[in-house]
């Protein structure tokens, strides 16, 4: 759990170090302090920073002083993007410590890893191997490109259109009136549904011969026949609507943090004249950013990952691929089985995720940033 057995430092809060390593461990022998990019580390211009340099000294003496205290109750982690090697702190850490340098590997390093690996298994692959499957996948296959866009746009949408609606539903749930017990209840039971039931759901609301929605677009246009789900644009549409709104999961998230808030923070508030509005927008929502980043990843992922609304409702027609359905149709559905080239689309996936996940970390690391100058 943050903040109680582990514990992030960065520049904004690094004078806590040594207050943190003195802090004993709760039901363990030992805690975990990652300090990540706190500028120790930096190599110092010609006009050095009286405080940063002061500190640097005292966390350097520190650790010279109390190194069998840390080794015996603190697993300490420095992860630096830039380290200055004739620091005395840096010394002191490689006398006292490990120190690792993580470089970007080429190409060429990556592919004598991999044929390693494959050697170590008795699995003989060719040079041009390796990047065939790219290749085919870049270059060849029709639909890669259509279903990255696709993705990417169902995972911006998660962030930006997802996150707003679950937080706006929750702030009023945890309003405090009559019967909201019972419409918290009657919300969440609609999401209880799977994804793949969901699916089938929508399936039947889009069909244009006994679904709702053609009448309703029969309203604006009473020639209107066709089926939704085939036509490229509404289609899109109509599957982003499927799974968008559906926001059970992350609203009880938010909805948790919200309640956790202390009342005498929104008393005080209160004394102060602060609408509801202005305690949700100055308060609630500052207090709650933590839990608002996880749900923007979780949401975010979850749109690249779409995969159930695509295959019960276009499988992919009407430029509806995805990422995961692009996988399912090279591993499974295609005239010969293409795992090689499934796992290179999968590997992609996972890249792409993680790149989701750190920039959905850096827009909210740089917005406390602002907050606290």
């Amino acid at each position: 759990m943050e903040g109680i057995n582990f514990i992030s430092i960065d520049d904004t809060n690094v004078e806590q170090l040594i207050a943190d390593i003195e802090t004993p461990a709760f039901g363990y022998e030992k805690k975990l302090i990652i300090a990540r990019n706190t500028g120790l580390f930096k190599k110092e211009g010609k006009r050095k920073n009286t405080e940063i340099s002061k500190l640097k000294d005292k966390i350097n003496k520190y650790i010279q002083e109390n190194s069998k205290l840390i080794e015996e109750s603190v697993v300490l982690v420095f992860a630096e993007e830039e380290a200055d090697s004739k620091q005395e702190l840096y010394k002191t850490i490689e006398e006292i410590g490990i120190v690792c340098k993580f470089d970007f590997q080429k190409p060429i390093q990556i592919e004598k890893r991999m044929k390693s690996i494959c050697n170590a298994y008795k699995v003989q692959i060719d040079d041009s191997t390796l990047w065939n499957n790219y290749e085919y996948i870049f270059k060849k296959y029709p639909f890669f490109w259509e279903a990255l866009k696709n993705s990417t746009t169902w995972a911006i949408l998660g962030a930006v259109v997802q996150i707003p609606v679950a937080t706006l539903i929750a702030l009023a749930l945890s309003r405090k009136i009559k019967g909201i017990k019972f419409v918290r209840n009657v919300y969440i039971i609609p999401n209880m549904i799977s994804t793949a039931a969901m699916g089938v759901i929508f399936l039947q609301l889009y069909n244009p011969s006994y679904g709702i929605i053609n009448p309703i677009i029969r309203l604006f246009n009473k020639n209107f026949t066709d089926n939704i789900l085939l036509l490229k644009g509404p289609a899109f549409i109509a599957m982003t609507c499927a799974y968008i709104f559906f926001t059970g999961t992350t609203t009880l998230m938010i909805l948790g943090n919200i309640m956790a808030v202390p009342e005498e923070v929104r008393e005080a508030a209160m004394l102060d004249g602060a609408s509801g509005l202005k305690q949700d927008w100055f308060i609630t929502i500052p207090m709650i950013k933590g839990t608002l980043k996880t749900v923007s990843i979780l949401a975010a992922t979850s749109g690249f990952l779409l995969y159930n609304e695509v295959y019960f409702l276009t499988k992919g027609a009407a430029g509806t691929y995805s990422i995961s359905y692009v996988i399912r149709e090279l591993a499974i559905t295609s005239p010969r089985t293409q795992f090689g080239r499934a796992n290179a689309v999968a590997l992609i996936q996972i890249l792409a995720g993680l790149v989701i996940i750190l920039v959905i970390n850096f827009v909210y690391s740089v917005s406390l940033k602002k907050e606290k100058h």
